[in-house]
């Protein structure tokens, strides 16, 4: 009677079930066949004065003030998918929008940035008595706008290359903290 639905609860018998037979569990990724979505959403503010000033002789022949501000909003969406139990695989696609006020581009942009691909491997089942290990690799390719094409005059919603990450983590429960490591290559 205890785990019996209450006035008001919504429909969690799913999430109950599950929650109940998670100790049958062998890995720790997501099992076979789930789907997760994960939104996020970050802004970011630059802004600089760039003072320039020329002295001749004591006297002062040149003087500017250069203001630069820069706004940069990310929608990030990532999906990921349990191809095993010990195998997860994942996509994220960044949406940019930038907004710039300099003497040198003024204007904004909207646009994907970079996509990234990537997968989860657990080699090993769960065993209470050693640390849980977890391989990685992921892979982002230059689908934003570069900063680095001097053809076109837009902001840039990419970083303008591609690049490879390869990584092992571990973890370990020792009630009542969960201690983490990782190891990590990049390769741009």
């Amino acid at each position: 009677a205890t785990l019996a639905k209450q006035e008001g609860e919504g429909e969690n018998r799913e999430v109950l079930e599950e929650t109940l037979t998670a100790t049958d569990k062998d890995y720790s990724l997501l099992r076979s066949g789930r789907f997760t979505f994960t939104y996020d959403f970050s802004y970011s503010y630059i802004g600089e004065q760039l003072i320039e000033a020329d002295f001749t002789a004591n006297d002062l022949t040149n003087f500017n003030i250069e203001n630069t501000q820069g706004h940069t909003l990310r929608n990030i969406v990532s999906v990921d998918y349990g191809i095993l139990d010990n195998l997860t695989a994942n996509v994220t696609v960044p949406l940019v929008s930038k907004y710039s006020d300099s003497d040198e581009i003024s204007g904004d942009a909207h646009s994907v940035g970079d996509v990234s691909v990537g997968a989860r491997l657990q080699p090993f089942p769960l065993d209470y008595n050693w640390p849980a290990l977890t391989v990685s690799a992921s892979a982002t390719f230059p689908t934003g706008r570069s900063p680095f094409d001097s053809s076109q005059r837009e902001l840039a919603t990419g970083s303008g290359y591609g690049g490879y990450t390869l990584g092992l983590n571990a973890s370990k429960v020792i009630d009542p903290v969960a201690i983490f490591g990782s190891l990590n290559f990049t390769y741009n």
